[in-house]
């Protein structure tokens, strides 16, 4: 028996790219809210800004749209889009295919034949029949006795369509760039009837339109449609945008809503018809109902020999419109199976399972058959390899692999849709498949029957990218023009060509706008790393109008003094005229023909200046306008000098420099000479922002020379020239110097030792080490004043103290050691004379104070009862009598520039000298009764009272 092979057309299944995506619009026009009639109505305004007298399409993106619809939006006649699409009358679906680019046999840029995107657009047909009660009849190309139909092109840079069947008789095409299967069945969804899904006039419940990031020209493709919305917002719809279609530099244009935030990144990539897509088109053109199965012959039962088997196709019915598929191995037969036509007899000679259905156009399949053949003394039959896998699109090369279930069999393969024989192509194992193929094959094994044909078809297509986009668009412009490229392709790269040449990865790669100053043919195109074809070549052809050449101002701007000549020049190079004329303005403001005409250089005042200037000529545009920015000082100085620290002149190895700025809110410049003085500075010179080093110069020995000049507005100060000698000392490192005592805290002046561990190698020749000091906490330096100088200092005051040693020969310096003393009144003491603590004090008592802290004014000052003594409180001269009684004294100590002491407190008790008891008055004798209280009166004197 001979099946014939299956035409690799029905797709129930397919993967799509889905980076756009309608709804359906089924429903009866039905009121917008007032909000998304308001939102439609701007957005359509917007639109209508750009469009061009007698454009009557907008194209920008996957649906073409008619200006009057949008005009109407727009002046607010209607609410939104038509809800209805024209569907086609009975489903039936009349197209041709432009052979032009699509059957001229020539290499597409997927390396393959361009023959193959006949096969897929019949394979994105076959996706919508297997959906809903719909037919696609192809017509000769070129056939104008069809009213209305669909004409596929083959289109440079776009993937767009139609919506619905227009009403008056005209050819609609579907223009497609990216020949795979899931663009194009978009773009029929489109033809269909079909809308995007983020145009139904509920989609602000479910995602945010940002507006400000759509591309310009894009925004028809979020219209809102006047629709009530059948079913639920479908984010798994094939005909629904990705979050970022459109989108300025790949930037979201749709932002779903909670709590659907989660689908930002798979909608708009479905890679089948979603459950509403398919009950959508159905609910359009109707159900699929299913077909009736054709009867076969002969019926199952045993047999002694082959027989022909054949399906009863009644002709006149359905013939034509109805395909039927089978298989020999019973397994379950697709539309991938093997196909059956009218007249076919398969030869049957071993056990056989046969299967088959029957499928007609805006049906579903009918249900499967199942026919048994046995025979008698039959020859066993090698069952029927399996291809892994066996249909479906790849974007990457795929790898195949074939089993047979009956031992020792050799499974034979073939391409192109030949049946193998056992001569053909030995299977040995799994190989990778790069490019589209349609492959068949069989097992064959001795003594058996060779088995049932399988096949796979195999789609493997790269993803061709999105084109860039150019702006402006091809025209006349004038000299200079800027031209942008954009992709929407997220990391993917523009390269472009400038000499009509078409461009690759080793061309320019797009990063700012290219400035044309001649005419130009711009070619570009994407790139993307990764499995991805280049998109096709977008080409712009800019003609640019010549202008005058700019002018040169001379100088250029800049900082100077009391006055600067300005004068103004065409260039040498460009189109410079006679007769140009050029005009300026020196307070900023951008030239008019009424401006100042350039005659000859002039001069600039004290103050800030902005001077434009712009060439004129009759005819041709003004050249674009020149700038530059000038500030003009007082010669004056009005600003404080700068000073430099240190002051010394000599350092050893290095020098830090610091400038103090002493007027305010100034900024100080400064300029820097090796061994040569630096010229004054400007403000094009070095800003003064911190302390910085200098080490040694080119020639050790040599000196620097540092300026300085400050500078706030216009005004500025002298210029003040510092000089450092910065040596190599040879060796001859000072320790930094030791203090005895160290810093810390005292109670009476001191004198403070200061000393090195060093010692002189030979005092003789290099001298002796000296020491500079100061108490102030600035750093000491050599020799200059207010430097002190000694090996000792006395202190009586508080003081940070800072020394540096100096060999005074060779003039090395050691790091500067620095310690902090602090001085303090002692606290007082507080005693009485003999000292007999707080109690013990009969009669009276001497009270003495004392401090360890003297000289320099020292004085105690006290208080009494509790009181807080302070600077105005009595002062301690001379020891104090105290009588009887309870005593608080409290004291401190005062000495000029030292601390106050903290305060002494001492309570002092002095008792009554005591005297002898005595009895003054006796008492008297009473005659009393037995057992009566009697009381007596006695009067006595002593201390204390007895």
């Amino acid at each position: 028996m001979t099946p014939k092979r299956s035409r690799p057309k029905f797709i129930l299944e397919l993967i799509v790219i889905a980076f756009i995506s309608p709804t359906l619009f089924v429903a009866e026009s039905f009121a917008l809210s007032e909000q998304a009639e308001l939102q439609n109505r701007a957005l359509a305004q917007k639109i209508m800004s750009r469009v061009k007298p007698g454009q009557e399409w907008i194209t920008g993106g996957c649906m073409i749209v008619s200006v009057s619809e949008v005009e109407a939006i727009a002046n607010g006649s209607k609410s939104g889009f038509d809800a209805n699409a024209l569907l086609w009358p009975d489903g039936i679906v009349p197209y041709s295919i432009n052979p032009t680019g699509i059957d001229d046999g020539t290499i597409d840029s997927k390396g393959n034949v361009a023959m193959g995107r006949r096969e897929a657009i019949r394979q994105a047909l076959d996706a919508w029949e297997a959906a809903a009660a719909v037919t696609f009849i192809e017509e000769p190309y070129g056939n104008e006795s069809v009213s209305n139909y669909i004409e596929f092109n083959d289109h440079p840079s776009l993937n767009n369509s139609q919506v619905g069947m227009w009403p008056f008789p005209v050819k609609q095409k579907i223009n497609i760039t990216s020949w795979l299967v899931g663009v194009i069945v978009h773009e029929v969804g489109h033809a269909l009837g079909l809308k995007h899904e983020q145009s139904r006039d509920d989609r602000d419940t479910f995602v945010t339109i940002v507006e400000d990031n759509i591309i310009e020209g894009k925004e028809h493709n979020f219209l809102i449609s006047d629709t009530n919305n059948p079913g639920t917002y479908d984010f798994d719809s094939i005909m629904h945008y990705r979050h970022n279609a459109f989108g300025k530099n790949g930037q979201t244009t749709i932002d779903p809503l909670p709590p659907n935030q989660g689908k930002k990144f798979t909608m708009g990539t479905a890679l089948t018809l979603s459950n509403l897509d398919k009950a959508g088109m159905a609910a359009m053109y109707g159900e699929l109902t299913p077909t009736s199965a054709p009867g076969s012959n002969p019926p199952s039962g045993n047999y002694d020999s082959p027989v022909q088997f054949g399906l009863i196709i009644i002709p006149g019915i359905d013939q034509g419109t109805t395909r039927y598929f089978y298989t020999l191995d019973g397994s379950e037969p697709t539309t991938q199976s093997n196909e059956y036509f009218s007249g076919d007899v398969l030869s049957i000679n071993s056990n056989t399972t046969v299967k088959y259905f029957a499928l007609q156009q805006q049906h579903s399949p009918s249900v499967t058959v199942t026919i048994n053949y046995t025979f008698t003394n039959a020859t066993p039959m090698v069952e029927t390899p399996v291809i892994s896998p066996n249909s479906g699109s790849h974007t990457a090369p795929v790898q195949v692999s074939m089993t047979c279930n009956t031992p020792d069999a050799e499974i034979r393969f073939a391409f192109g849709g030949t049946v193998p024989t056992q001569t053909s192509l030995l299977y040995t194992g799994a190989f990778n498949l790069s490019t589209s193929s349609f492959i068949t094959a069989r097992a064959f094994k001795a003594g058996h029957t060779p088995s049932g044909l399988a096949n796979a078809d195999l789609q493997v297509e790269q993803l061709t990218l999105t084109a860039p986009s150019l702006y402006p668009n091809s025209g006349e412009y004038p000299s200079p023009l800027s031209v942008y490229m954009e992709t929407t392709i997220i990391n993917g790269k523009v390269y472009y060509t400038l000499d009509g040449t078409d461009p690759d990865q080793s061309d320019n790669l797009f990063v700012e706008p290219v400035t044309l100053t001649q005419d130009t043919t711009v070619k570009a195109r994407v790139y993307l790393d990764g499995p991805y074809n280049p998109s096709n070549i977008v080409t712009n052809n800019y003609t640019v109008i010549p202008t005058v050449g700019a002018p040169i101002i001379n100088p250029n701007g800049g900082n100077h003094s009391g006055s600067v000549e300005v004068s103004l020049s065409l260039p040498a190079k460009g189109l410079n005229l006679e007769n140009a004329i050029i005009r300026y303005t020196t307070n900023g403001a951008y030239p008019t023909q009424y401006s100042n005409e350039y005659t000859a250089p002039f001069t600039l005042g004290i103050g800030n200046h902005t001077v434009r200037a712009q060439t004129f000529y009759p005819g041709l545009s003004p050249s674009t306008v020149t700038s530059a920015n000038f500030t003009v000082y007082d010669p004056s100085p009005t600003l404080d000098t700068p000073e430099f620290f240190p002051r010394y002149n000599r350092y050893a190895d290095s020098v830090e420099v610091t400038i103090e700025n002493l007027t305010e809110d100034a900024d100080v410049y400064y300029t820097i000479g090796d061994n040569m003085a630096p010229a004054n500075p400007t403000q094009s010179d070095m800003l003064y922002t911190g302390p910085f080093t200098l080490g040694l110069t080119s020639n050790v020995g040599d000196t620097w020379f540092i300026r300085a000049k400050a500078f706030k507005g216009i005004e500025e100060s002298s210029v003040i020239q510092k000089n450092y000698e910065v040596f190599d000392p040879g060796g001859f490192a000072i320790n930094p110097p030791t203090f005895d005592p160290d810093g810390g805290l005292f109670y009476n002046p001191i004198t403070v030792d200061i000393s090195t561990t060093t010692t002189p190698p030979n005092p003789g020749i290099y001298g002796s080490i000296r020491f500079y000091n100061t108490i102030d906490g600035t750093d000491p330096f050599v020799p200059d004043p207010p430097t002190t100088g000694g090996n000792s200092i006395n202190l009586s005051g508080p003081a940070v103290l800072k020394s540096i040693g100096e060999f005074i020969q060779v003039y090395a310096t050691s790091d500067i050691t620095t310690a902090t003393y602090e001085f303090m009144c002692a606290t007082p003491t507080i005693e009485t004379q003999p000292g007999k603590g707080i109690i013990n004090h009969i009669g009276s008592a001497t009270v003495v104070m004392s401090s360890t802290t003297t000289g320099g004014g020292t004085v105690i000052r006290y208080a009494t009862g509790g009181v807080e003594p302070t600077e105005t409180s009595t002062v301690y001269t001379e020891p104090i009598e105290i009588g009887p009684g309870t005593h608080i004294f409290k004291a401190k100590t005062y000495r000029n520039n030292f601390e106050d002491s903290d305060t002494a407190v001492a309570s002092f008790i002095v008792e009554e000298t005591p005297e002898a008891p005595m009895i003054l008055t006796d008492p008297m004798d009473q005659t009393v009764d037995a057992y009566t209280d009697v009381m007596f009166t006695v009067e006595a004197s002593g201390v204390p009272n007895p």
